[in-house]
Formats: structure tokens, sequence, C-alpha cells
């Protein structure tokens, strides 16, 4: 080996290079830090978070978030607060009861902030500081009560509230998890107006060429309206498609637009030039009776599910599967409800009808009559 000093220098004069990290560099992150989060609840939350991208009313949105959260949490009551300046949100609140509970809509965001510290953050509220805010106005104190920040925009805009829960949310990455969806129900509860109005702006599904709700209910309500002058009865039919869920990843989504068209296509093929049908949800048809007697009413409705039975259809992936139409009728007497308007009745005999109709664990066909009440 040559040696390439010169004759002028000594070995002291040569630098010694140690490969390495370069002075100053940050010490690597400790890739072996973990998180515990609690299973159950991560998996209601995702389930939950699934769910609520798909709805396209903030009515529904609200009822059955709060109602899934209490039930994955616990809690002997719920209730769900957001700032609504110009009425934007109570412009597009149907006349649901159990509404009145769980939903508080407010002028003045002063209420939601005083609840919070900086930033605002899941936390747990003692009765006393509860009160202050008016929460649970009368419904009682109770003991405990957990607050989840509704956050958009970095803006804090409302909060859902649970009291008493039976889960134990002690570990710092549960409380993080419950931010989180905070977070991500504010931006569906903006999408889900912004939806809702759109659609009160049609009155024609694109997917299926028939009413959507908006639409369908123009001509119930009219129906309503003509029944209370003729002393006739009004009935409404509603069927479920299930196991249309089933098929939510992209490459199946055409499937679902061929059954949606074939099944609109074979309900009217079946109706009367005096009935009318629409899609009120995304697997959810409605057919308006019109001048039937409540007692054959259930035998439109049972005619009306065999034929949609047995309908086999291709998965998209090289299978197939059967939908089972679950069904539900309610019919309204002309001396029904005399206090309510006919809007107020149309919108009583949809929710109970689609409420009554949603799809079960069976594999038979069920027909459930459905009840509507002043409450």
């Amino acid at each position: 080996m040559t040696d390439n000093k010169t004759p002028d220098q000594t070995a002291d004069d040569v630098e010694e290079i140690t490969i390495g990290l370069p002075v100053g560099e940050p010490t690597p992150p400790n890739l072996a830090e973990t998180f515990e989060i609690n299973r159950y609840l991560l998996l209601g939350i995702g389930d939950i978070l699934r769910d609520i991208v798909e709805y396209s009313r903030v009515d529904a949105l609200v009822i059955d978030t709060a109602r899934r959260l209490q039930s994955l949490l616990g809690g002997r009551a719920v209730e769900v607060r957001v700032h609504d300046p110009v009425g934007r949100l109570d412009g597009l609140m149907s006349e649901r009861p159990e509404l009145a509970d769980i939903l508080h809509l407010t002028e003045d965001s002063y209420s939601i902030a005083a609840a919070f510290g900086e930033p605002a953050r899941t936390r747990w509220l003692t009765a006393a500081q509860a009160a202050e805010t008016g929460m649970f106005s009368g419904r009682g104190m109770y003991d405990d009560v957990l607050l989840i920040p509704l956050v958009e925009q970095g803006q804090l805009v409302g909060y859902v509230a649970l009291a008493g829960p039976s889960f134990l949310m002690a570990e710092q990455a549960n409380i993080e998890l419950l931010d989180g969806f905070g977070g991500m129900f504010s931006r569906c509860l903006r999408r889900t107006a912004y939806i809702q109005e759109v659609a009160g702006l049609m009155v024609l599904d694109p997917a299926t060429h028939v009413p959507n709700r908006s639409g369908f209910e123009r001509p119930l309500i009219r129906e309503i309206d003509r029944a209370r002058r003729s002393g006739k009865p009004v009935a409404l039919v509603v069927f479920t498609l299930c196991g249309l869920e089933k098929m939510s990843n992209l490459s199946q989504s055409h499937v679902q637009s061929t059954l949606l068209k074939r099944i609109a296509g074979r309900i009217e093929d079946s109706l009367r030039a005096s009935d009318s049908m629409g899609r009120l949800t995304f697997k959810c048809f409605g057919v308006l009776v019109a001048d039937a007697p409540s007692s054959t009413v259930k035998d439109i409705a049972g005619r009306l599910q065999h034929e949609l039975a047995g309908e086999m259809m291709d998965d998209g992936l090289g299978g197939s599967f059967e939908v089972i139409p679950n069904a539900a009728f309610v019919s309204l007497e002309q001396d029904s409800f005399p206090q309510k308007s006919a809007a107020e009745l149309a919108t009583l005999m949809i929710e109970a009808s689609v409420s009554a109709a949603e799809c079960r664990d069976h594999s038979d066909l069920v027909l459930v009559e459905a009840h509507i009440s002043e409450e």
C-alpha cells in the first residue's frame, strides 16, 4: 500500500474521521412507544363513523348517532347541542318527538364555549358544572357527565354530552379517539345539511328516476288533505331492501344502481293509476296507496313484498346474493290527529313506516304494521 503523505506531514497532522451521526443530530424516536386503546371502543366508534357518512337527513343523523354512542358508552341520557345562529339546521328538522330530548340548537354559542377550557377537549363535568351550562335541563341532576366537543375548522360548534356513562374513560388515547369522533361528526353534520338542502330543491332521484323523499312527500300531503275532505283513509307501504348495505365497495356500486332501478321498475309496474311511489332512503322505497281501507292495506303490502322477494343479484365479485324486502305499512284514518297539519302527518307516517321496516337478522319475510302517535 502506497503512503500518500508528503515529507512535511507527520502522523499528528492526519485528521481521523469517525463514521456516525453528525454532532447535534436529534435522538431517533423510540419506535417501541405504544398507545393503549380499548378494542371495544375502537371498533364501536369505527362502526359509527363508517355509517354517518351515508345519512341524507340531519334529524336521522343526530338521533341515530346519539343513541348508538349512548349504547356504546352507556349512560342514562344523551344531549347534542349545536350552534345554529341563523336557524339553518332548525329549518331542516322534521316533527320527530325524540328530537326534543336529544338535540338543542342555540343562536348563542356562549353555553357551548362555557363548558370547555382551552383547547376544547373531551372532559368530565360534575353535576354542578353541567347544571351551570343548562345541560339536561328538566331531566334531573347527574353525578358525572362526559362531554365530547364538536370542532370544525378549529372552531367549537357544539358538543355531545353523556350523563353517567358506564364506560370508564381513563386512558388518554381513548379520550383522543373521542375528540376525533367529535370532529368527524360535526363535518358530517354540515355535509348532511348540504345534501338535504340540495335534495329539497330536487324532486327526482337520479339513480332510479322515481321521486325522492321531497318529491314523494308532496303527493302524500295532498292525499292526506283530500282524504280528510272525503272521509277516506290514506295508506303508506314501505319496503327496505335488506342486504344492499353489504355491497359497499366501489366495484359494486354499479350493481347497486342496477338493482335499485330494477326494483323501482317492478314496484311501479304493480301500482294502480291512483297510487304513487318514491325512494325515501338509500335502500327504502315508499308506496302511497290511495282510497284503500286499512283491512286491505296489509294484503296489498304482502302481495308487493312477495313479488319483490327472491331477487337474485350478481354481487360484482363473481357471486350472488338475495335481497330480502322488509315491509311495513301504516294506515291513517281521516279523523286521526285533527290538530296536526297534513305536512306533519306525512312526516309521521314516513318516519314510523321506515323505522318499522328496518332490516333484522333473519332470512324470512316479515310484514310489520307501523303506528304513529302524537308523542
